[in-house]
């Protein structure tokens, strides 16, 4: 009987572990009290770890021996995918916050810094590019978040009363979005890989590349350009082929930074009366 009863006492124990997992993975995968470890929000601080990681190797003497440049890419493109996780966890779990939301941002913009303070330390004669990009990348965002937020919006991505169309476009569209996102951050790693002695050996996907190359004078110009202006590989490896394949959508991107700085500056401007009651009012 005192078997038995043992038996019954760790089937007992078995069921109340069981059913206690199953009641906190179930609050873990909702909403909760607890919005620190909300699932996206931890996804955002393995993004942050990821990006810090990435920058770290970026610098050849931080790599442990046998540790190449790719490190630094993969570590990268995995913070990226992580961007796209953390959203889609959040509309899965209605685990929305204001934090998760900073958090995102952020962490966008830190990242995109980060990878263009190195590409200026590699490419000397674009550090004054690199340097506007930033500039335009962090005052673009915190502008369209700050008057969005003042005149009543609930966030940044609130434009589709914007009468410009390419913002409409780009805040309400998530494919169009998404190229233009993917595509820059693509042309800044590519960079990053053409720099790289291992990286920028890498052949290309595009087939018979090297024969279209010597084919056709225009094509054979452009990749002189590349190389020996620019700085970069020929257009037969991996990393130029991207990078030029990332060109347009990287334009549009800055276009629709430029257009919601603006956007930005002509909102918080014509609400300024707005404004001014409120101050008035404090």
């Amino acid at each position: 009987e005192n078997e038995d009863d043992d038996d019954d006492d760790d089937d007992g124990a078995w069921w109340w572990w069981w059913s206690s997992q199953k009641k906190w993975k179930k609050k873990f995968f909702s909403r909760h009290d607890n919005v620190y470890v909300y699932v996206p929000n931890v996804i955002g601080y393995a993004r942050l770890l990821l990006v810090l990681a990435s920058f770290y190797y970026a610098n050849e003497e931080n790599r442990p021996h046998g540790w190449g440049a790719s490190v630094t890419v993969f570590a990268y493109v995995l913070s990226f995918i992580c961007d796209e996780l953390d959203g889609r966890c959040a509309r899965r779990f209605n685990q929305c916050t204001e934090f998760g939301a900073v958090l995102d941002m952020v962490t966008d913009r830190l990242a995109t810094t980060g990878l263009l303070i190195i590409l200026s330390n590699m490419y000397r004669d674009a550090q004054f590019a690199c340097i506007l990009l930033i500039f335009l990348d962090i005052s673009s965002h915190w502008l369209q978040m700050h008057s969005q937020l003042a005149i009543g919006k609930k966030g940044h991505k609130d434009m589709h009363e914007s009468r410009f169309r390419l913002l409409r476009l780009y805040y309400t569209n998530r494919i169009f979005m998404g190229v233009c996102c993917v595509s820059t951050e693509v042309l800044y790693l590519c960079l990053f890989m053409a720099r790289d002695r291992e990286l920028s050996a890498v052949r290309g996907l595009l087939p018979n590349s090297s024969g279209v190359i010597e084919t056709f004078s225009h094509v054979q110009a452009f990749d002189e350009f590349l190389v020996q202006t620019v700085g970069i590989g020929s257009l037969h490896t991996f990393a130029t082929q991207f990078a030029v394949l990332a060109i347009p959508g990287f334009l549009l991107k800055q276009t629709a930074n430029i257009a919601q700085l603006r956007s930005a500056v002509v909102a918080m401007c014509n609400h300024e009366p707005e404004f001014a009651l409120k101050r008035g009012k404090k």
